[in-house]
């Protein structure tokens, strides 16, 4: 049977918070993060996501015990200590209440920020004829990477920069109107911006956002964030150009634009060819440059394996094993024999949680009666529990 319970959300939080800090560890170096695949990310991704989406207690799961110190903090920490009208509230619920404020907040930002460039650019962009070169251009490598999606190609003076953006399943491409680029660059730039589309990277980028809007209190979703962008761009751009006078055209490409980008800017439904500043425009100009063997060391697997097998581990040890709150006060401890359903008695809080009295003494905050099967009287509400006294 699944419980659920303060314990289990606190170590579903707690292991995928562990997954995200080894995941920050390996975007930390530049080694590490060269060798580190988007199906590496979607791995990690898929373990923190699961967890937080799982946050039961299993049968086969073992009790590990707090020391007593921590345990008389996370009793006091769900104890409730406040009251609003006839309900009563702890520190745990007060946490809650902010963390779901900030995720509205953070949430309505992303959709409104959405909506509003979309409707921006449908009313100040104009649609470039299919008789343009590159929209024939478009047109061939659609064919050629067997892209059905629909993508249409607009023109627009307030970016300096092309940029893909995805609507539902439309994607667009926009095109600075002053951009002026050789025929060969502007082949590069829309295989750039196609491959960005054949590849899902703006569902990838979303779901990334979503992630760090969940942890919006915590700084390490907006270093993922930041890092798997470039993790993305560097994947285009080792895909666009197939020769080495190619990969020159390109680079010089690239820094033509990003020369004319004024600001820098974040679409979270879209991606700008050079809308990132400066440092990333370094990074991804030295992977192009450096000769990297595609052959990795033993020294190089390792190093890619031990974090994926020590996420695992932590993983699959939290669903074995959970953290667990005990405290009985010493004055409790001594008077008590036996407990009975005539000496002691609950509480259930507006957060779900059970205030536990003995002999009318507070014990503890628990999140199931799992290990006081000998009380009886559970009362609905401290209301109830005082009409009836």
């Amino acid at each position: 049977m699944l419980n659920f319970s303060f314990s289990s959300v606190f170590m579903a939080l707690i292991t995928s918070s562990l997954i995200l800090l080894i995941l920050s560890c390996i975007f930390l170096f530049k080694k590490t993060f060269l060798n580190f695949g988007i199906g590496t990310l979607g791995f990690f991704m898929l373990l923190i996501i699961s967890r937080l989406l799982f946050p039961f207690e299993l049968p086969i799961t073992t009790n590990i015990y707090w020391p007593e110190p921590i345990s008389k903090a996370v009793s006091w920490f769900l104890h409730s200590r406040f009251s609003i009208g006839n309900n009563e509230f702890s520190c745990w619920d007060f946490l809650i209440f902010i963390w779901f404020f900030g995720f509205l907040v953070s949430l309505g930002k992303f959709i409104l920020t959405n909506n509003y460039f979309h409707q921006f650019i449908q009313s100040h962009s104009k649609k470039i004829s299919e008789e343009d070169k590159r929209y024939i251009l478009l047109y061939q490598q659609l064919q050629h990477l067997n892209i059905e999606k629909r993508v249409d190609l607009l023109s627009t003076t307030y970016f300096n920069t092309p940029i893909v953006y995805r609507r539902h399943m439309h994607y667009w491409i926009l095109w600075p109107k002053d951009l002026d680029l050789s025929d060969q660059e502007q082949l590069l730039v829309l295989r750039h911006e196609l491959a960005h589309i054949h590849h899902h990277d703006i569902t990838i980028k979303n779901i990334i956002y979503l992630l760090s809007i969940f942890y919006w209190w915590n700084p390490l979703g907006s270093f993922i964030r930041k890092k798997a962008d470039l993790l993305l761009e560097l994947r285009v751009d080792k895909t666009v150009a197939f020769s080495s006078q190619e990969t020159t055209a390109y680079l010089e490409c690239l820094l033509k634009i990003f020369q004319k980008s004024k600001t820098n800017f974040s679409i979270p439904s879209g991606i700008g060819f050079c809308s990132s500043g400066k440092s990333m425009i370094i990074q991804r100009f030295n992977y192009l440059t450096n000769d990297t063997d595609s052959r990795m060391s033993i020294r190089g697997l390792v190093m890619k394996l031990l974090p994926i097998i020590l996420s695992v581990i932590i993983y699959a040890g939290s669903f074995i094993f959970i953290l667990e709150a005990s405290y009985i006060p010493e004055s409790v401890k001594e008077s008590t024999l036996q407990l009975t359903s005539e000496n002691s008695y609950a509480v259930i809080n507006a957060s779900g949680t059970y205030d536990i009295y003995i002999y009318q003494q507070y014990v503890e905050t628990v999140t199931s009666m799992k290990y006081y099967t000998d009380i009886q009287k559970i009362y609905s509400s401290y209301k109830e529990f005082y009409n009836e006294n």
